[in-house]
């Protein structure tokens, strides 16, 4: 039983020091960075509030940002870096359900981001809730 244990650990620790050395090859392709919006549904009979969106990148590195919803542009209120200095956009809710037409069920937000060495892009999609439930 020590040699397999042996054996095993030996293979974890060789892909934790590739994993290490070669982080953007096994975590993420090239040009993107993971996106998440809240809230993850939008109710269309709510009242007031905001939609963030949370990226994985340092908010240091960011020269400028972008947003569209279903191709449509969806104005960028502010920008700031939450607490692990990572990118979070906010955007009006309220402008956000104008451009939300009649039947849909899902919104595709995507996330353009400028950096000193070229453009990444993220993108995420929330569901939407009607007044009436459906």
């Amino acid at each position: 039983m020590r040699k397999p244990t042996k054996f095993i650990m030996g293979i974890l620790l060789t892909a934790a020091l590739i994993a290490a050395v070669f982080p953007t090859v096994i975590l993420a392709q090239e040009d993107t960075i993971n996106v998440m919006v809240s809230p993850n549904t939008l109710a269309l009979n709510s009242s007031g509030g905001s939609v963030s969106l949370h990226a994985d990148i340092n908010y240091n590195l960011v020269e400028g940002t972008s947003l569209t919803v279903d191709g449509e542009e969806l104005t960028i209120l502010f920008t700031f870096a939450d607490d692990r200095g990572d990118l979070v956009v906010k955007c009006s809710i309220d402008e956000l359900k104008g451009m939300v037409s009649a039947g849909t069920e899902e919104l595709l937000f995507v996330l353009t981001v400028e950096t000193e060495n070229g453009d990444l892009t993220g993108n995420d999609t929330i569901r939407v809730a009607s007044p009436n439930g459906k």
